[in-house]
């Protein structure tokens, strides 16, 4: 074997050699940064234990995805339902019409039962003189009537109570119908924001400090995006929580500040 080609086989072999050993890990690199919202009257306000999750932007960028494909199908599931119920409150709403109509009409037989015994009995209490064929005849007919007020105050008493279990049923629809829609508004607000603070997947946690800063060690030469969602009371006339979420570009060695000027607007 020359010299030429014996240099060329050791070549190879140790480009072979170098070729299977396994890749090295980037060196741990920190990703460091302070969290911080500017009132109006340009106080600041520190925010500390938040938690800070950094993806790589590929990874993040899938994560949205997913999330919005699984808000959307939530989503679509909570408009079919709200549509449902409100396809059962129109005939809900005729069947409690159709029932105050035969209340009414249990009224009027009522009322014209009563009207009927106060007149046989003004009658026999005027102190007319009435046969005896004739009073057994207003007997009769106030007893039949005394029936009449009976069956009508006992079917109209049974029909309202129908009409209070179909009200009671309708109104139990649009509670339900009410709450679907609040759940519905949280998937494209609070409730995407939560699934989207999910870690499963990032490459690493971390947490703020008492001044709101962070230091977080990554393995990575890509390109990172941080992730943190946290809030504040307001205190006032009606107290409320003000919610804050960030989703920023960021890299190893720069510090990176998610405030009012970053907010995640998507």
């Amino acid at each position: 074997m020359d010299k030429t080609t014996a240099a060329l086989v050791t070549l190879g072999i140790l480009s072979l050699s170098s070729c299977s050993r396994p890749a090295r890990d980037p060196p741990p690199q920190e990703v460091r940064g302070q969290i911080f919202i500017t009132l109006e009257n340009r106080e600041t306000i520190k925010m500390s234990l938040v938690t800070v999750v950094v993806w790589e932007s590929q990874g993040w960028r899938a994560h949205e995805k997913s999330t919005a494909e699984s808000c959307a199908e939530r989503k679509r599931d909570l408009e079919t339902k709200i549509a449902a119920l409100q396809a059962q409150v129109g005939p809900l709403d005729d069947s409690i019409h159709e029932k105050e109509k035969e209340i009414e009409e249990q009224r009027a037989n009522w009322r014209e039962a009563a009207a009927q015994i106060a007149a046989i009995d003004g009658g026999i209490a005027s102190g007319l003189y009435f046969t005896r064929d004739q009073r057994q005849g207003f007997e009769r007919i106030r007893l039949e009537a005394d029936g009449k007020q009976s069956k009508a105050a006992t079917k109209g008493k049974a029909i309202k109570a129908e009409k209070e279990r179909l009200e009671g049923l309708r109104e139990s629809k649009l509670d339900t119908v009410l709450k679907l829609r609040r759940e519905l508004e949280g998937w494209d607000g609070a409730m995407r924001l939560k699934l989207l603070a999910l870690p499963i997947g990032a490459i690493a946690v971390g947490g703020s400090d008492a001044d709101g800063r962070f230091s977080i060690s990554v393995k990575s030469t890509n390109s990172l995006v941080l992730v943190a969602q946290s809030g504040r009371k307001l205190v006032s006339s009606e107290p409320k929580e003000e919610d804050y979420f960030w989703a920023a570009p960021a890299a190893p060695g720069r510090e990176t500040l998610l405030n009012n000027n970053n907010l995640y607007r998507k």
